[in-house]
């Protein structure tokens, strides 16, 4: 085989086949046979089986996160897009590996702790416990096709952490049934409280209604999001960039 040889940068002569040139630490250029494995070494090694275990989970835990992250997307805060899908998808991934059901590659996010949805966060400006200092309890009701959602009487200029130009707040819950079999993006519906002045007195328990389709087997996933607004001219005006704006995952709901 006529050897390949450096001709002036970068510019090479001759036929380099399975080869690729490499810069050496003295600054010059030689040739060395390409490693790494095939495709189909891959694909049927028994050496790589664990790493096609792995993959296979993986592949499970991205694509639930990309059906959640659809779900909620035109509630979701505009200052939380830019990492959202790469969070989700590594707490969906933590999820899947707590499935002790099934062996490694055949794991599934909804046989996993499905709990630790209640931490995730979809903002990370700040915690959305630390802001709103209550929690919303909810209640799905399949064969209604409704999620109802309960915020408790409470004192804002308490339980609610505000930045300093807000003068009023808002609870948006929201919910969705996400369908991982058929793979199928669906759009979460929403209900807002009353627009609520931060002060020191106590605010009645509301009840908020978001509907899914009814008699739905699909998990349903549900999310709260708090909002700010600053009175201007008597009128009120939402606080659009505040990072106080947050949302996070308060439960998910398995059919039985």
């Amino acid at each position: 085989m006529p050897k390949a040889n450096q001709n002036k940068l970068l510019q090479m002569m001759g036929e380099t086949q399975q080869m690729t040139f490499y810069r050496k630490r003295n600054g010059e250029y030689a040739l060395r046979r390409k490693g790494g494995i095939t495709a189909e070494q891959y694909a049927n090694d028994p050496r790589f089986e664990l790493a096609r275990a792995n993959a296979r989970d993986f592949a499970r835990a991205t694509k639930a996160a990309s059906l959640i992250k659809s779900a909620f997307a035109t509630i979701t805060p505009p200052h939380a897009t830019s990492d959202l899908y790469e969070r989700l998808a590594s707490h969906c991934k933590m999820i899947v590996k707590s499935d002790l059901q099934h062996d490694q590659g055949s794991r599934n996010l909804l046989d996993g702790n499905i709990e630790l949805f209640k931490s995730f966060e979809f903002t990370t400006d700040n915690a959305f416990r630390n802001v709103v200092r209550f929690q919303p309890v909810y209640t799905v009701d399949r064969a209604a096709g409704t999620v109802t959602v309960e915020l408790p009487e409470h004192v804002p200029a308490e339980s609610i952490l505000s930045p300093k130009k807000a003068t009023h707040y808002k609870i948006r819950v929201a919910a969705s049934a996400v369908d991982f079999v058929a793979g199928e993006p669906s759009v979460a519906s929403y209900a807002d409280s009353a627009e609520m002045a931060i002060e020191n007195i106590a605010k009645a328990a509301q009840t908020l209604t978001v509907k899914i389709p009814a008699n739905t087997k699909d998990p349903v996933f549900v999310v709260a999001l708090v909002d700010f607004f600053t009175t201007d001219n008597e009128k009120l005006v939402q606080l659009y960039k505040s990072k106080f704006k947050l949302m996070k995952m308060i439960g998910v709901d398995l059919s039985v």
